[in-house]
């Protein structure tokens, strides 16, 4: 699982006194031969903590159960089922488990890789993929599901939160909570629908049987999306989105997106069949068939910019040396051209008021590559603003001004 924005973790609620349920008491706690030093992020199946290995002194991620679900057999199965599942496994594109353990009191935690990066359900958000990175990222993940299938196991949960690109540009596949091993019994053998619902296959929807032609399906929707910007099946609500994938045609991607090339969007439209058997075989055809719409290069598809690279005071220091400099050329403009007396004292309004937005802008890129939101969006300000929002916006009022003053100069002229 990972770290900085990951949702491959759980973490614990212990009952011993030393293990409060208060998450901010946990850090600076010992865990086995882990001592956790901060909490990464949370979700309705558990909370994730950054730990550090003290006996082979690295950082990993520790996942535990909630306690809310502590008592519930089914969760307990997931979550060793997970473990085992993700440990089956040795790719580079799918999240390590070091170890599986429990604490005193009986609570089973899972120790894993912490990685530094970013999930997709973040990038999607805030940046604007190329086809090339949008390709290469999918090739990734289907290259660590295709060896999950040979070993078989699916993974039946794939979404952007469920995927993280490090500060590298390596994609890594988390959370093996929902995966169905063969051979094992299926923990929701009674008949209920598990996954997120917009990335559910019909077969999946129904409930029915299903295999890696599954995950194809999901991963499709997710290439849909870095595209596009938008899912493939939609509704207001969950059962509106599962009438949809059981009823209603994919759009086209390029009838979307323009200048996608249709061979692109085609493979797309054939991961998503209605009919399992219309899609492609395996998920190793996927990955071939991706190959000429990207590149195998990772350090050529890094995305965002990472937490070390997100810093408030230095993006408000190199905001100030611009400010300087616009301001200059502004008021040589007034001295100059004779523009008039209120457009320098309006210029130094408009930057005094992009110094906080510049400042929220980069906290708010820091946190979001820091894994503090991606679990649930905490403001607004973490969920729309970035440094490159802020950038474009102040580039737009200047515009706006020059405009203005260039409408009064000609009014005054004539």
């Amino acid at each position: 699982c990972k770290p900085t924005l990951h949702r491959c973790a759980i973490s614990p609620i212990f009952r011993a006194n030393r293990f409060r349920p208060r998450n901010s008491l946990m850090i600076g706690q010992n865990v086995s031969h882990y001592e956790i030093t901060d909490k990464i992020g949370a979700g309705g199946m558990g909370v994730v903590y950054r730990a550090r290995d003290t006996r082979l002194n690295r950082d990993v991620a520790l996942k535990f159960l909630p306690e809310h679900l502590a008592s519930n057999e089914e969760s307990r199965n997931r979550f060793v089922q997970e473990a085992r599942a993700a440990s089956a496994l040795d790719h580079p594109n799918i999240c390590t488990i070091y170890d599986i353990d429990a604490t005193d009191d009986g609570r089973t935690f899972i120790a894993m890789g912490y990685y530094s990066g970013r999930t997709l359900d973040d990038i999607i958000s805030t940046d604007d993929l190329s086809t090339d990175q949008a390709c290469s990222l999918i090739r990734q993940v289907a290259a660590g599901l295709a060896r999950a299938h040979d070993r078989g196991i699916v993974h039946r949960d794939i979404k952007p939160s469920n995927i993280l690109i490090t500060d590298d540009g390596v994609a890594k596949v988390l959370d093996f909570g929902l995966a169905k091993l063969s051979g094992s019994a299926d923990i929701t053998r009674d008949g209920s629908t598990v996954g997120t619902a917009a990335y559910m296959s019909p077969e999946q929807a129904r409930s029915d049987e299903v295999d890696g032609r599954t995950d194809i399906w999901s991963l499709a929707v997710l290439l849909f999306e870095m595209l596009t910007g938008e899912r493939p099946f939609k509704g207001d609500y969950e059962q509106a989105v599962i009438y949809s994938i059981l009823n209603e045609e994919a759009p086209d991607a390029s009838s979307i997106r323009s200048g996608l090339p249709q061979g692109l969007s085609d493979i797309i439209s054939k991961c998503l069949d209605k009919d399992p058997r219309a899609r492609w075989s395996s998920m190793r055809d996927l990955h071939a068939a991706l190959g000429q719409y990207s590149t195998d290069d990772p350090s050529s598809v890094r995305v965002g910019s990472s937490g070390s690279d997100a810093n408030p005071t230095r993006t408000v220091m190199v905001f100030s040396l611009a400010a300087v400099i616009v301001l200059a050329i502004v008021y040589a403009l007034m001295l100059g051209l004779g523009l008039p007396d209120w457009v320098f004292p309006a210029a130094v309004v408009l930057m005094l008021a992009g110094f906080p937005v510049m400042y929220l802008a980069s906290s708010a890129d820091r946190r979001r590559t820091k894994g503090k939101t991606g679990f649930a969006a905490s403001t607004l300000i973490d969920k729309f603003l970035t440094v490159r929002k802020a950038a474009l916006g102040g580039l737009g009022v200047f515009t706006g001004l020059a405009f203005i003053v260039a409408g009064y100069m000609f009014m005054r002229s004539t």
